[in-house]
């Protein structure tokens, strides 16, 4: 697959197909990011957020002072997700969720559109693939995945479709259900089915994905990976404190295995 059989002039085109693959997705990733800092809902009235968890509240903060305000809501995933999820104003919560499902699209800013750049991606592909000795990039792709053809992949998605969509069917059912119980006497939409799965899940299981959070600090979850890490692979993971870095929260790790004392890697961390 990385054409080193190709010659000549095939070679030539492939190695430019694949600068050009690397550059398209590069700016779609570059829009992407745009797109989702350039969409802003500012938010004054704090009542919205009585639901919101702190984290959140901090992240959309404007002010020095997270509970006066302003807050601001972006397309940002550590956003958008959380605050799909606990923002109790319907209005709101759509006019978001219309601006992601809008995202990079030619309705919004022409500028960030990237159907050009996937049909780009798309048309390099599929030449890749035919250099290589491939019908479509589908066909290559397969090489290397466990499944091995894309019948078998067509015939598993089928079969959890016949067996998962009824059940899905059943919790929407239950979902609204749920909901209209609780005064919401509109039929779900997708900008709904968000906040109140979480209620949903609070009222049966009293689970609440933020508060499970707590038990998992950063420190205790480094701890437990390095010491997993150290099981596995039979070496030792030390922090080196005189190592300059670009950031007070970023560390720098020497890597042993268990016959030396002199480290065989390092790396650094910036959480």
């Amino acid at each position: 697959l990385n054409g080193l059989d190709v010659k000549g002039i095939k070679r030539e085109r492939l190695v430019n197909i694949l600068t050009a693959l690397q550059k398209e997705r590069q700016t779609f990733r570059d829009k992407v990011n745009i797109a989702n800092k350039v969409f802003t809902s500012t938010i004054q009235d704090g009542s919205v957020l009585r639901e919101c968890p702190e984290t959140l509240v901090k992240a959309m903060s404007i002010s020095n002072d997270p509970t006066k305000g302003p807050w601001k809501v972006t397309l940002q995933p550590h956003i958008y997700e959380p605050f799909m999820q606990y923002c109790p104003d319907r209005n709101l919560r759509w006019n978001v969720w219309q601006a992601n499902a809008q995202r990079c699209s030619n309705y919004v800013n022409k500028e960030l559109e990237t159907g050009t750049n996937l049909e780009n991606i798309r048309a390099h592909r599929k030449e890749q693939a035919m250099i290589l000795g491939y019908e479509t990039f589908v066909d290559m792709s397969m090489e290397t995945k466990m499944a091995g053809s894309h019948e078998n992949v067509n015939s598993v998605l089928d079969s959890l479709l016949e067996s998962a969509r009824s059940m899905q069917d059943v919790e929407i059912e239950l979902l609204q259900r749920f909901a209209t119980d609780r005064g919401f006497d509109v039929k779900l939409e997708h900008w709904d089915i968000p906040y109140w799965q979480r209620k949903q899940k609070w009222s049966l299981y009293s689970f609440d994905e933020d508060k499970i959070r707590e038990y998992f600090p950063l420190p205790r979850v480094i701890n437990s990976l390095f010491n997993l890490c150290s099981s596995l692979f039979k070496i030792q993971i030390v922090e080196r404190s005189d190592i300059h870095t670009w950031h007070r929260d970023v560390k720098f790790y020497d890597v042993y295995d268990e016959s030396s004392n002199i480290p065989v890697a390092g790396f650094y961390l910036d959480p």
